[in-house]
């Protein structure tokens, strides 16, 4: 019940994505620049990055609070997560040498605010990181290829410089059944499920707000794009 009701949320997200983000609308348009693209790839590799960390400070906290099952999840979790900023990194490096791109870009603030609240929820309650995670990967699954191709076929953009994007869409497609089957087995509380559809749309809610600030980092629409798209 909670994960199907997360998923429908995710689900709904996406398709409003598609419909109203700026980031891949201007991409589907063929707009975005290549110091666009730079600045998204700079805050991805931020944003997997912070991945370990946070893996390991939900792992700990599981095991403080004694949830043995959760806390060997996360130790997965970060087994297969281990290299993957390397990738980013790669996909850096081929962008500045094939385009335009300065070299200069820093993550988008809104990437750093969702770090912060995603280590508070965490100290909250280990449980409801999952419903970050499962949202980070399925919504890759749902839209980071209709990104890639955009950015590829409308904005000239190099394949290989958006390898981490396209490893992850195939990565999580495994990784999204995985973490329903978890949340099934892990979450039976029917009073989990606000906590947690709570984290999630303030987990997408900064995700479009990050979105908004990739485009528009130097103007103040960044900073009045609304929580959702």
């Amino acid at each position: 019940m909670i994960a199907d009701a997360l998923r429908l949320e995710i689900e709904a997200h996406a398709e409003r994505v598609r419909q109203r983000n700026p980031f891949l609308l201007k991409a589907a348009a063929g707009q975005v620049s290549p110091v666009e693209v730079e600045r998204y790839l700079v805050t991805l590799h931020y944003m997997i990055a912070r991945t370990h960390p946070n893996l390991v400070r939900a792992r700990e906290r599981a095991r403080e609070a004694g949830l043995v099952a959760l806390e060997g999840y996360y130790a997965e979790k970060l087994r297969e997560e281990t290299g993957h900023d390397r990738w980013a990194e790669h996909d850096l490096e081929v962008l500045r040498r094939s385009s335009g791109a300065t070299g200069r870009c820093e993550p988008v603030p809104a990437a750093e605010e969702l770090d912060a609240f995603l280590s508070a929820t965490i100290d909250r309650d280990p449980v409801l990181y999952l419903a970050y995670v499962l949202w980070a990967e399925y919504f890759t699954v749902l839209a980071g290829g209709e990104l890639a191709q955009h950015l590829v076929g409308a904005c000239d953009i190099a394949p290989e410089a958006l390898t981490c994007l396209v490893k992850h869409v195939e990565l999580d497609k495994d990784h999204t059944e995985e973490n329903l089957d978890v949340l099934d087995a892990l979450v039976a509380d029917p009073q989990m499920l606000d906590p947690l559809r709570q984290v999630l749309l303030e987990s997408m809610g900064l995700f479009d707000r990050l979105c908004a600030q990739v485009v528009e980092a130097d103007g103040p629409a960044a900073d009045r794009q609304v929580a959702s798209c």
